[in-house]
């Protein structure tokens, strides 16, 4: 049925996003984690941003092999935002929504203000950090996979009509629908 299977989408998604959020959260309590240091590390050749081939670097260098070079691409994509004309590239800031804290304004607010040493030859970051970091996009990467395969069975499903669907959340039928309203599709769909 088209609504079970649109209420596992959202179920993944909302706890791959907590799963995120909870690691997000333990990096940045990593007083040795810099943001301004992770991004260096990464950002290899010392440009502007971080290019996708950088990111499998990084995770390679990690001993993570089993995430498709398209999967790494996907997770750029996806946060590749702020430029006018995306270009696969990951601003600082943009690189800073993968890895800070998304709800606790405090703690990323202090994060940010860490200040690190000028690295002229990266070399790796502290234990911890390198692993969190890489937790983080590893996570990344299997909340794209689970949402993918959940969407496929989603516009698979007997009876799917993505308008029909969206009217049986939107409870009082005002063309958008609030959180009270979500939870009471997720409830009735249980």
């Amino acid at each position: 049925k088209a609504a079970n299977a649109a209420k596992n989408l959202l179920v993944a998604v909302a706890e791959g996003e907590r799963d995120l959020e909870a690691s997000r959260a333990a990096l940045c309590r990593s007083y040795n984690f810099v943001p301004t240091e992770a991004f260096s590390r990464i950002n290899r050749d010392n440009s502007k941003g971080i290019d996708i081939v950088e990111v499998i670097n990084f995770i390679k260098d990690n001993n993570v092999t089993d995430i498709a070079d398209a999967e790494v691409a996907h997770v750029v994509d996806y946060y590749d935002t702020l430029e006018k004309d995306r270009n696969q590239v990951l601003t600082s800031d943009e690189w800073n929504s993968i890895v800070l804290l998304c709800e606790d304004n405090t703690l990323r607010t202090e994060v940010l203000a860490r200040t690190g040493k000028e690295w002229k030859d990266i070399g790796r970051l502290p234990a911890n950090v390198e692993d969190q970091i890489t937790d983080i996009l590893i996570k990344e990467v299997q909340l794209i996979r689970k949402v993918e395969a959940l969407k496929n069975v989603l516009l698979s499903a007997e009876g799917f009509n993505l308008e029909v669907l969206f009217k049986s959340i939107d409870g009082n039928g005002n063309g958008e629908f609030t959180m009270d309203e979500l939870s009471e599709f997720l409830k009735k769909n249980g």
